[in-house]
């Protein structure tokens, strides 16, 4: 909630997405719009949640790779294009005013990553899993400069793992 308003998604089949803004006089007003997949076969459907940065922009990812910032009037710019191999998820900032998340990779040889993205869009992978120690990474939160997160397969039993990540920043 940011200034009084709420800001969510909403997503249609074909990955065309509208994000709005609902105010506290409960008006809900288009804020920005996303197309989809059979308009626009590049990279713009579906959004991620949004996190709200330290600069008081908005910020993003889609599915397939492109970064964006939303000014707080609306104003949609791509900052990159990622690489489209990999399906991006919600991006989190850390506090180092960097911007990091998952993605899940081609299966095989790469079941997917955990990556720090600065705000002009430079890309790092920070590491990468095997299978045996996660796969398909979907959760992502930052306790005291060390990164915690969850993949939805592999490990012992391929039902997924917990795993903690600390990086030189």
């Amino acid at each position: 909630m940011t200034h009084g308003n709420f800001y969510g998604t909403q997503y249609m089949a074909d990955g065309e997405a509208t994000i709005f803004r609902l105010t506290n006089h409960q008006t809900l007003i288009p804020f920005a719009q996303f197309v989809g997949l059979n308009d626009n076969p590049s990279r713009d459907a579906y959004p991620s949640r949004l996190v709200e940065a330290q600069d008081g922009n908005f910020y993003g990812v889609t599915l397939f790779g492109n970064f964006f910032r939303l000014t707080p009037d609306g104003q949609k710019t791509t900052i990159a294009t990622l690489d489209r191999n990999f399906l991006f998820n919600r991006l989190i900032q850390g506090s180092d005013g960097n911007f990091y998340g998952t993605a899940i990779g081609p299966e095989p040889p790469d079941p997917g990553m955990v990556f720090r993205l600065t705000p002009q869009g430079e890309l790092t992978p920070l590491g990468y899993f095997t299978g045996g120690n996660g796969s398909q990474p979907n959760s992502l939160i930052e306790i005291e400069g060390t990164f915690y997160g969850t993949t939805l397969m592999g490990g012992k039993h391929n039902q997924g793992t917990i795993f903690k990540l600390t990086i030189d920043r």
